[in-house]
């Protein structure tokens, strides 16, 4: 009866929402025959009742979490025996099945797929399983783990000028589904599969003119294209079939989800990506393409020389011999693979036989940092006197040895060298060396100020940091504020987002910075773990929680990021999950595995660890 009376309460809602749009719709019309103001208000009406962007209007009853189970049961009932037990059903099961996808899986694999539009959604359910159950053998059938629903609703169709904010915006991806209609071809797409194959909205429409026989422009201007949101749901089957609601294929983290013990599995997961896939010869692979299960094409010594790095940092907490052991193997590797000794110069090559200032100072770096660099002794001084060439009397560093013309990556390699020296200074103390750490602040400070760009404030932080802890100088600590103080406000929670699983990474649509990226949001945690120790030991609270609050949202980006389990993991078949369990996407809607997305969070994780108490992982109770 609770649940009969709530519906008729809603649809008594949807009448009263109805008539107030009847109402103002109506009003629109006579104030644009009658009034010049008229026109530009019907205008926006129309603009909200039609366009993609406004509320979608969901189904009075959606399902939700606590609805799974019963789900489960009835999607593994219908598919092991074609009808569902007698249960109190959720309501949504009896709504109309605008478009149900269902998809059996076996391993990561689809098996079988189809988009059904009749009746309700149970009935959708019901018509699939039972053909699916009647055109596959019994032995194919026994090897079928999963279900994967997707309950499409809110289909609305979308203008030629909204094409770029509301088909192609890659935010989208994973969220939405698209329909796409041309002549007697009617094609739809769930999330599900656009996460699953990893493709963007572009492509999709790309392939359907190719399968056309037409191009992308005829469908662009011709098509009818509706987007549309859904439910997503994963069913175990099995004797104990277990249901899960996703959100862009994964399960959302919320804020109070980011805890010490979350923290620290997410670092063990990170680990265990890195150490799982050092090679015998200790070479690391520069990433995974998930749904393709194939490694990332390319390399990029840096990014390699910083995994090193993270994996010396990995084994400290526990001194693990088997990391260290796994780390001396990477060491050595990269050592053999990319060291050059020029004379006096020691030199990390890269493409075309460049020398990066980033590449020399970071190999430099793992070297310093190694429990094995001491055998490494005179390829670290030649390192350092490739860093003392490229670094200018005025404090400025050219950022390439060869070719030494090349003047770029300003934001990044300086900040690198800094950070190379300032830990040659922690560990031996040499006042010429703070001299020149000094000089080259004062002129990346000014550099900073001119050109202002957030990919600069990591390396910096952690430099300026280091330095200070035995300094105590001002300029370095106020410097470090300044940086990051304005870093925040680039947050995804100080700047609104559509979809809340986004929250807490770093990006500013429109500002030129660069599109969001889980090696950006690592490197920027990093630094604001070393502000927020700043901040905290030079006295000043209210920037140490301005700098705590940032962390916490940013930990939720990352284990929202990272792949955790065999949920997230839905579509990788068991076989290659070692090339992605722990690794971390490149976003939300692109599950490329990079090797920095990896390292760079993983040390700025464990410099949480390191650093937090156990209060500080408490989020406050009015806001979040």
């Amino acid at each position: 009866m609770a649940r009969r009376k709530r519906r008729s309460g809603a649809g008594s809602q949807r009448l009263l929402i109805a008539s107030v749009l009847v109402f103002v719709v109506a009003l629109g019309v006579f104030l644009a025959l009658r009034t010049e103001l008229g026109s530009t208000l019907a205008g926006r009406i129309r603009a909200l009742v039609t366009s993609a962007g406004s509320p979608c209007c969901a189904p009075a009853e959606v399902l939700s979490d606590f609805q799974l189970p019963v789900v489960a049961y009835v999607v593994s009932d219908l598919w092991r025996d074609g009808r569902a037990r007698d249960l109190p059903l959720p309501p949504r099961l009896s709504t109309p099945a605008q478009a149900v996808n269902v998809a059996l899986v076996s391993k990561g694999r689809v098996v079988r797929e189809a988009w059904m539009r009749d009746g309700t959604v149970l009935d959708a359910l019901t018509a699939a399983l039972t053909r699916f159950r009647s055109q596959m053998p019994a032995d194919e059938r026994a090897d079928i783990d999963s279900i994967e629903l997707f309950l499409g609703h809110s289909f609305r169709k979308v203008s030629p000028d909204e094409y770029d904010e509301q088909i192609f915006a890659a935010h989208h991806r994973g969220i939405r589904g698209l329909e796409i209609v041309h002549g007697d071809t009617t094609q739809l797409h769930s999330p599900l599969e656009v996460l699953r194959r990893n493709v963007t909205a572009d492509r999709l429409v790309r392939d359907f003119a190719a399968a056309a026989k037409t191009d992308r422009a005829e469908i662009l201007q011709k098509a009818g294209i509706r987007v549309f949101d859904g439910e997503q749901v994963l069913v175990r089957v099995g004797a104990a079939p277990k249901g899960f609601l996703l959100e862009r294929g994964n399960v959302y983290v919320k804020p109070q989800d980011v805890t010490a013990d979350a923290v620290r599995g997410a670092v063990r997961l990170a680990t265990g990506w890195l150490t799982a896939n050092v090679g015998i010869s200790g070479e690391l692979p520069y990433g995974f393409r998930p749904s393709e299960l194939k490694p990332l094409e390319g390399n990029n010594a840096i990014r390699q020389w910083m995994a090193t790095i993270a994996l010396e940092r990995a084994a400290q907490p526990r001194l693990d011999p088997q990391i260290w052991e796994l780390a001396e193997r990477n060491l050595a590797f990269n050592m053999a693979d990319t060291y050059r000794q020029e004379g006096t110069l020691g030199i990390i090559t890269g493409p075309g036989d460049t020398v990066s200032l980033g590449a020399v100072a970071l190999a430099g770096l793992a070297l310093a940092e190694s429990h094995a660099g001491g055998r490494y002794g005179a390829e670290q001084a030649a390192l350092s006197a490739t860093i003392d060439r490229l670094h200018t009397g005025s404090g400025a560093f050219r950022t390439y040895l060869r070719p030494a013309s090349r003047t770029g990556n300003q934001n990044f390699y300086p900040g690198e060298a800094l950070l190379y020296w300032a830990t040659r200074y922690d560990k031996q103390p040499d006042p010429a060396l703070l001299d020149r750490f000094m000089t080259s602040f004062r002129h990346y400070r000014q550099w900073y100020r001119d050109q202002r760009n957030p990919a600069f404030i990591g390396w910096h932080t952690q430099a300026d940091y280091r330095i200070w802890k035995h300094t105590s100088d001002s300029e370095l600590r106020d410097f470090v504020f300044e940086m990051n103080d304005w870093l925040v406000g680039l947050q995804q929670w100080a700047i609104p987002t559509e979809y809340r699983d986004l929250m807490g990474r770093f990006y500013a649509p429109g500002a030129g910075f660069g599109p969001p990226h889980a090696s950006s949001t690592g490197i920027y945690l990093e630094g604001l773990v070393d502000a927020f120790r700043l901040a905290r030991e030079s006295g000043d609270p209210k920037r140490a929680e301005l700098y705590r609050l940032a962390i916490l949202r940013g930990l939720r980006d990352v284990l929202q990021l990272q792949f955790a389990d065999e949920i997230d993991m839905f579509y990788v078949p068991p076989g290659f999950r070692k090339f992605v369990e722990g690794g971390i996407r490149t976003t939300g809607y692109d599950n490329v595995i990079r090797i920095d997305n990896v390292q760079h969070n993983l040390m700025a994780m464990l410099n949480v660890l390191q650093s937090f108490r156990p209060e500080d992982y408490k989020w406050p109770t009015t806001t979040q």
